[in-house]
């Protein structure tokens, strides 16, 4: 150290070289020990491969428990068929095939005229 740097450091009472040693070597132990702390909390390598690998499987269970566009289509399919009226009705004891889409249409017809 250049003797003009060593003025220019305030010293409110001198230090020993020996205290200044202990100090320093206290200090490094501090820093150890956080860095020991830090260390210990820090994700590995296993640890982020361990999480990617748990992500990929969920996702791909979700996938697989996701519906298909086939699978919503003939879902659809099955709750029109089940909705819609039969167009035609046999009654039996008059033997008599009645057309109901026919009536619907005509009842639909006098509505909107109306």
């Amino acid at each position: 150290m250049s003797k003009g740097l060593a003025k220019n450091i305030p010293h409110s009472e001198p230090v020993l070289l020996g205290e200044l040693i202990k100090q320093v070597a206290s200090l490094q132990k501090e820093v150890h020990r956080e860095l020991g702390d830090i260390s210990a909390r820090m994700a590995t390598k296993a640890d982020v491969m361990r999480l990617d690998m748990a992500l990929e499987t969920s996702t791909r269970d979700l996938r697989q428990d996701m519906a298909s566009k086939h699978d919503l289509d003939k879902a659809k399919e099955e709750l029109l068929n089940d909705l819609r009226p039969p167009s035609k009705a046999f009654d039996k004891d008059a033997r008599t095939l009645i057309d109901h889409g026919k009536r619907i249409l005509r009842i639909e017809r006098n509505l909107a005229i109306k």
